[in-house]
């Protein structure tokens, strides 16, 4: 779990495997991830506070794709807080 809360909670924790009904790549959501679900408060929070400084770091690199994206993720860790 620390590993993960200090690599900021890369991409394999949103897209994750094929969908067994039709056979499609999904997406899976951050509370889903047995990882997430795992993490304590202060990891979760950790986890938020990192997903924001790369957030940031996207933004002044100007790649405003990848800033929304880390957004996105931010919100839903923050979802997840208590």
């Amino acid at each position: 779990v620390h590993n993960n809360t200090r690599n900021a909670l890369d991409a394999r924790l949103i897209t994750d495997g094929y969908d067994s009904l039709n056979g499609q790549r999904r997406s899976r959501t951050l509370a889903e991830d047995p990882v997430i679900s795992k993490m304590s408060p202060k990891e979760l929070a950790r986890a938020i506070d990192n997903m924001r400084q790369m957030m940031e770091k996207a933004a002044q690199e100007l790649d405003f794709t990848s800033a929304a994206q880390y957004r996105d993720r931010m919100y839903e860790l923050i979802s997840l807080h208590p």
